[in-house]
């Protein structure tokens, strides 16, 4: 097979393996996602939905993994930031997360509308927990 249709059979497998994830069903997303390869040679914004699936699986550590590599292949990705932004904030709190926020560039309106979403929800979430009670 040509690296054209590798990369549109495992486009392909992402967005089956997401979809089967909203139902519920992350083992059969992950048996789709292993049908495409192994887990390890994921890249990019792909290894986000990688990361999403094996953590509800049980294996957050495997998930956090994923989503610092991804971070490191496609920094550029606002899925990528996003994700790696929910890291920071989960490990570092909501002054590391704000710091991280600004200094990556907003999303645009190419992006996803969730990807949108979740960026500015975490964000108003990082101020709302650092705002003065006083």
């Amino acid at each position: 097979m040509n690296q054209i249709a590798i990369e549109e059979l495992r486009k392909s497998a992402v967005e089956s393996a997401v979809e089967l994830g909203k139902e519920g069903m992350f083992l059969d997303a992950l048996q789709v996602l292993q049908g495409c390869g192994s887990l390890r040679n994921w890249t990019g914004a792909d290894r986000c939905q990688v990361s999403w699936i094996v953590s509800e699986l049980g294996a957050p550590r495997l998930g956090r993994w994923h989503v610092l590599k991804a971070y490191r292949e496609a920094p550029e990705v606002q899925l990528v930031r996003g994700s790696y932004a929910q890291q920071i904030a989960e490990d570092l709190g909501p002054l590391d997360t704000l710091d991280f926020i600004e200094s990556s560039p907003p999303p645009t309106v190419e992006d996803d509308p969730d990807e949108q979403l979740g960026w500015l929800w975490l964000q108003a979430s990082s101020l709302t927990q650092l705002r003065d009670f006083s």
